[in-house]
């Protein structure tokens, strides 16, 4: 998909004070550092998140390549699980491509992003999900309770056939004469 840019305007953009922001232009520490990654979830209402619009109110495009500079813009459609990502090069986003497995790096925190289909919640959907540099998925809260939980269950497995076999062996010996209490 190919993304129409603002024309080339001067290098001197206009001057933007917070106060001005739309409403729905959340920025951490206001009007602290420029976030490293902006991720946008499309709604289903179109939200402007490709609006080159130079003038107020900004398109969000153009607020974050041109004014804020934000050096990575992730677009995120949950209903296709559509996933793009873009990188500030020379002032302008780039359209990423994925590796191999679907997944780009994000150097700015040391993960990849993807979109994983699969059940959270009750809910059946596309899902951005985030894996090691080794390739390790990182799991949910929940995931990690869950498997937690399937730990304990082995472990208790394992301690049932230890006693299992050790009940027998002591069987096995007191049949032999050998009591293993009387010691």
């Amino acid at each position: 998909m190919t993304i129409p840019l603002a024309p080339r305007i001067s290098d001197t953009l206009p001057p933007i004070t917070w106060e001005k922001l739309p409403a729905d232009f959340v920025l951490p520490d206001e009007p602290g550092e420029v976030p490293a990654i902006v991720m946008e979830f499309i709604s289903e209402t179109e939200g402007g998140e490709y609006s080159i619009n130079p003038h107020y109110p900004y398109g969000k495009w153009y607020f974050y390549e041109r004014i804020l500079q934000v050096p990575v813009y992730i677009i995120f459609q949950p209903q296709t699980g559509e996933l793009e990502v873009y990188r500030l090069v020379a002032g302008k986003y780039e359209l990423q491509k994925a590796d191999e497995n679907y997944r780009y790096w994000l150097a700015e925190i040391g993960l990849f992003l993807g979109v994983w289909q699969g059940r959270k919640a009750a809910v059946t959907a596309h899902w951005l999900r985030w894996w090691e540099q080794s390739g390790n998925l990182l799991l949910w809260g929940s995931e990690r309770i869950e498997q937690e939980r399937e730990r304990v269950k082995q472990a208790e497995r394992r301690a049932e056939v230890e006693k299992a076999r050790a009940d027998r062996l002591a069987a096995q010996l007191k049949a032999m004469g050998i009591d293993l209490e009387a010691e």
